[in-house]
């Protein structure tokens, strides 16, 4: 497929959309930081490291897309099983890429989703600003991932839109509203009470959307299984504007449905 150069400079100016799962991925030594800026981001994440990264620019199920009917499937969340409860002295860090709340590792707390005969043990939850998915064409103001892994390595993400609105969801509140605490790059703290179930409730009363995608970081490792909700929840706007000021621009641009060229291979 050509493109013309107008819209070749359409789709690089894009760039700066992502998503930061640290834990799950490490930048090789001597590779450059990646980012979302205009020297490291989205659509350069290839070609700052093309053996590392490769998936980045050739993978064909790369996250995030358009969620449409044609490029996923709506279930009933009934197919799937989340479990999630009360935790304390939680780990709540800056890791340069997002904020992000450490729940694996957590003492006395289990905290599960299931589904097709296979548990996935709740690793840890982060934020993007704005939304990574569209759903039907529209962006959101922000987007929250459950990161979750089963015991053979197979990793699950549960995904939630989230909307401006009159009030927060209580956990958007009890972790988005102390984020003055990790403002600073890899700056460190401690939660010390979440009730996680409250997530489950959003989640029970919706469908979701199923599609097999990848990391939204480098290096944008494939097979892994998005559930996401078909109803955001809400953030209060005071909230909105401090995580605003920490998080600023942190999600990685859309990328082609499931199964297409990968959108970085169309411009080359």
């Amino acid at each position: 497929m050509l493109f013309s150069l107008p819209i070749i400079a359409s789709i690089l100016a894009a760039t700066a959309h992502g998503c930061t799962d640290p834990d799950l991925q490490k930048r090789a030594d001597g590779v450059a930081e990646w980012g979302y800026g205009p020297e490291n981001g989205p659509l350069l994440w290839y070609a700052m490291d093309r053996v590392a990264n490769k998936a980045c620019g050739q993978g064909k199920n790369q996250t995030p897309i358009d969620i449409t009917g044609n490029s996923t499937r709506t279930q009933s969340s009934s197919d799937y099983v989340l479990k999630y409860c009360k935790i304390k002295n939680v780990p709540y860090l800056n890791t340069h890429h997002t904020a992000q709340v450490q729940v694996d590792g957590v003492t006395d707390s289990t905290n599960t989703l299931t589904f097709a005969n296979k548990t996935y043990n709740l690793l840890q939850f982060h934020f993007h600003v704005p939304s990574e998915h569209r759903i039907n064409g529209e962006y959101f103001p922000m987007e929250v991932h459950f990161v979750h892994r089963s015991a053979d390595g197979a990793l699950a993400v549960v995904g939630y839109a989230i909307q401006v609105g009159r009030t927060n969801h209580p956990l958007l509140g009890a972790v988005l509203g102390k984020i003055k605490q990790v403002a600073e790059t890899d700056a460190k703290s401690t939660l010390a009470s979440l009730d996680l179930s409250t997530i489950t409730t959003n989640f029970a009363k919706n469908n979701v959307f199923r599609y097999s995608g990848s990391l939204t970081t480098p290096p944008c490792t494939e097979g892994i299984e998005w559930i996401v909700s078909t109803e955001a929840i809400t953030i209060d706007v005071p909230t909105f504007n401090e995580v605003k000021k920490v998080l600023k621009f942190n999600a990685r641009n859309t990328q082609s449905d499931p199964g297409r060229d990968n959108v970085i291979g169309l411009v080359q």
